[in-house]
């Protein structure tokens, strides 16, 4: 069995995402790079959800520390927490997101969108961090750092 899958997302605007589901297949590791817009947190979320072995209600590190620019209004937020809400809709217990993101203005907006998230119906629950180890321990994981997290540092082709 793999210990992860990758898959890495051009988009359009310079923006790239990659996706990992890692530590056997338990958590989902996505990283966005560059300049993020709506369509393409849109097109890099409905791709990760097309992993093979990708279900909704793993737990989720969304690592913003290479968003270069943050091109996202209030309602592209509430579009963002829709889906990620209506995702998890029919799962039995509570979905985690973690948003990694050590820029300020990322920072903001990613807790804008937990909030968004919290208030929107469905099981998703997000929190934004500046610190690995915390988002890390909010997920109940004991490790300090993502590349210690088991099969991070390997890619599946």
């Amino acid at each position: 069995m793999a210990l992860h899958m990758l898959k890495e997302h051009k988009l359009g605007a310079g923006m790239q995402v990659h996706t990992r589901l890692i530590d056997h297949n338990r958590l989902v590791f996505i990283s966005f790079t560059g300049r993020q817009t709506l369509v393409d947190a849109q097109i890099g979320l409905a791709q990760m959800k097309a992993l093979p072995e990708y279900r909704p209600d793993l737990p989720e590190i969304c690592d913003l520390s290479g968003v270069t620019s943050d091109n996202l209004d209030f309602k592209d937020m509430g579009r963002l927490a829709r889906i990620a809400n209506e995702a998890t809709l029919d799962i039995a217990g509570k979905k985690q997101i973690a948003l990694f993101a050590p820029q300020e203005s990322v920072f903001g907006m990613c807790r804008m969108f937990a909030t968004l998230c919290d208030i929107t119906p469905g099981k998703t629950r997000c929190a934004a961090f500046q610190i690995p180890a915390e988002a890390l321990a909010w997920l109940g994981r004991t490790e300090a750092r993502f590349e210690d997290i088991p099969g991070f540092d390997m890619v599946l082709r």
